[in-house]
């Protein structure tokens, strides 16, 4: 989004393709206090509950873009192990967080065949 940064859950679309295709979430992705299991938000100093295995990033809009250019050329994204072992993937923001549906399922899982198949 233009103006925050959210970590997509266990309850979104994208969250519920991705945990039935047998991936685990680090226990910060997992949201467990959260009332709203969908998405949560981050600031930049806290990007750190984003690591793991493979992480797949997106954004909503031209101006989300810039943000998100911003975000992902700073040190702190910079930093973050995933990063570091280029297991960061940008996808179709249209078709994981705003598609849904068996076409919109089937692209998810041809990102995570191309990009987290060991």
């Amino acid at each position: 989004m233009p103006t925050q940064i959210r970590m997509y859950g266990p309850e979104s679309f994208s969250g519920i393709v991705v945990g039935d295709a047998g991936f685990g979430r680090p226990e910060p992705q997992r949201l467990a206090d959260a009332q709203d299991r969908r998405f949560g938000e981050l600031s930049q100093e806290n990007l750190s509950q984003a690591d793991g295995d493979v992480l797949f990033y997106s954004a909503y809009g031209d101006q989300a873009a810039q943000s998100q250019a911003t975000v992902t050329g700073g040190p702190l994204w910079k930093n973050l192990p995933v990063v570091k072992d280029g297991k960061a993937h940008g996808v179709d923001d249209e078709t994981w967080m705003l598609g849904i549906g068996v076409t919109a399922a089937g692209k998810i899982l041809d990102d995570l065949e191309k990009f987290a198949t060991p």
